[in-house]
C-alpha cells in the first residue's frame, strides 16, 4: 500500500521503482522479520507514510503516536514531517493536529500505564522509561549495547541499499543502526524522486 500511495502521489514510475527499491533490500526483509522495536517502527512508517499520502492525516497521526509511545519513543523525529504537514495543511490544522494527538497520546498511554501498572504494581510509562534510561541516565545510552566505527555504517549502507547504495550514500543522512530500518523506505522514496 506504501508503493500504491507513492505511485499516486509521485506518479506509477515513482511507485514502482520504490516497489523494486524495497523489495531488494536485504535490510528490509530483514527487519520486516525481526521481533525488534526498529522492526515495528518499520511497519508503522509505512503506515503512516501511506496514510499521509492518501491525506489522511488524523489516523496517521494516532499510528505515530502508537509507534512512539508503544514501541519506540525515539521514532519521534520520524514523524516531525508528518506533524508540520497536518498543521499547515488547509484541510487540518491546529486544532485537529492537538485533538488527534492528545486524544491518542491520552487513550494509548493511559491504556499502556494501566497494564504496565497491573503488572508491575506501580504506574509507569514504557516508552518514558526507555527514554530515561537511554538518555538521561549515566549508564545508559548507546555504550550499554556497544558502539560501531564508521565503516561499519558504510557496509550497512551497501548491503541494505544494494544498486542504490551510491545514491544513498550521497544523501546527507548519517543514521545509526537502530534508526536505520525505520528510516529506509523513506530514504529509497526520495533517491527515486531524486533520480527523476
Amino acid at each position: 500500500r506504501f508503493c500504491e500511495a507513492v505511485a499516486t502521489q509521485f506518479g506509477p514510475a515513482t511507485g514502482t521503482t520504490t516497489l523494486w527499491l524495497l523489495a531488494g533490500s536485504a535490510g528490509m526483509f530483514h527487519a520486516a522479520t525481526a521481533f525488534l522495536p526498529s522492526s515495528f517502527t518499520m511497519l508503522g512508517v509505512l503506515a503512516i507514510w501511506t496514510a499521509w499520502l492518501r491525506g489522511s492525516y488524523g489516523p496517521a497521526i494516532a499510528l505515530a503516536v502508537y509507534t512512539i509511545l508503544l514501541v519506540w519513543p525515539f521514532a519521534v523525529l520520524l514523524y516531525v514531517p508528518l506533524g508540520l504537514a497536518a498543521l499547515f495543511a488547509p484541510e487540518f490544522g491546529l486544532l485537529k493536529v492537538l485533538r488527534w494527538g492528545i486524544g491518542s497520546s491520552l487513550l494509548l498511554g493511559g491504556a499502556d500505564m494501566a497494564y504496565n501498572t497491573l503488572f508491575y504494581g506501580k504506574p509507569l510509562l514504557a516508552s518514558w522509561e526507555i527514554f530515561y534510561y537511554n538518555v538521561l541516565q549515566d549508564n545508559g545510552g548507546p555504550e550499554l549495547y556497544g558502539t560501531e566505527p564508521p565503516s561499519f555504517y558504510a557496509v550497512n549502507l551497501a548491503l541494505n541499499f544494494n544498486g542504490a547504495f551510491v545514491l544513498a550514500a550521497a544523501l546527507p543522512v548519517r543514521p545509526d543502526g537502530h534508526f536505520f530500518s525505520p528510516i529506509q523506505c523513506i530514504i529509497l522514496t526520495w533517491e527515486v524522486l531524486a533520480a527523476q
